[in-house]
């Protein structure tokens, strides 16, 4: 996997380009799970008039987060949203929201703003200029359907105005994605992953991300491998990933896999808590 080359912008303006939505997974103990969004978020919240917090869509905080940096969050100009996602899991963090709008040039001051409230380590901000032609085009149209609508109920439409017309000046749109993440501590296992498997095959859970540094990665286990078993205890469920970290953690243990529909194995000395 390429190396991540983000491009810190410090507030002196918003840059990147808009690509597909990041996976929702979240952190645990030594884990990752599939995830939804916080049902609390969908209370309606009265406005702000700060649309990256008015549109903010929290996830369920990790326990295991290190404390905020003194500094405030750093801002950075993601690339791809589905790549910067993965490398970002794989550097130690963990996504706790998001927020995603339409509207005209927004101070980068609003998002600083926001990622300070929520105590947020880093931030990836996307932006992309709507594209004045469309704008034109979709205006045009809608000029096109009232003369027609006038027409079919036999109103008189002005003929200056049902042909083309030059879409008067506006302010520049733009398409604003955010996401807000936060540093883990060292994990004990340091995968992210997803499952139980629907493989009737294969059962175990599928590995999203390994986290650079931790036991999984020096124990050579990669992204899409399938854990099935660590130890004694049999990869069924999610919750038996948070399991055998806690029976395990700093001992060494033995690791049964899949890998390209392959059973493999290794040993992984797990961190303490």
């Amino acid at each position: 996997m390429t190396r991540i080359t983000f491009a810190l912008i410090l507030l002196l303006g918003l840059v990147g380009c808009a690509s597909n939505s990041s996976k929702p997974v979240s952190s645990q103990t030594g884990a990752v799970s599939a995830d939804k969004p916080n049902a609390a978020n969908a209370i309606s919240k009265p406005a702000t008039g700060n649309p990256y917090a008015d549109t903010f869509v929290s996830r369920d905080r990790p326990t295991v987060a290190l404390k905020p940096d003194p500094d405030g969050p750093k801002i950075y100009a993601g690339e791809s949203k589905d790549d910067d996602y993965q490398r970002m899991l794989e550097r130690g963090f963990d996504m706790i929201g998001y927020s995603s709008f339409d509207g005209i040039e927004v101070s980068p001051d609003a998002l600083k703003e926001q990622a300070k409230n929520i105590k947020a380590d880093a931030v990836l901000v996307y932006t992309e200029r709507a594209d004045p032609k469309q704008l034109t085009v979709n205006m045009q149209q809608i000029r096109d359907k009232i003369a027609a609508k006038k027409a079919a109920e036999g109103k008189p439409v002005d003929a200056d105005k049902a042909v083309s017309q030059p879409a008067p000046e506006v302010k520049p749109q733009y398409t604003y994605f955010a996401s807000y993440w936060v540093r883990l501590q060292p994990p004990m296992i340091g995968v992210h992953v997803t499952g139980p498997t629907k493989d009737a095959d294969v059962k175990g859970l599928t590995i999203v991300a390994v986290v650079a540094g931790s036991p999984a990665s020096k124990a050579g286990l990669q992204a899409d491998d399938i854990l099935t078993q660590i130890g004694d205890v049999v990869l069924d469920k999610p919750e038996e990933l948070t399991k055998s970290a806690h029976l395990y953690a700093g001992q060494t243990a033995n690791v049964n896999y899949v890998r390209n529909g392959t059973s493999a194995k290794t040993t992984i000395m797990l961190n303490r808590p």
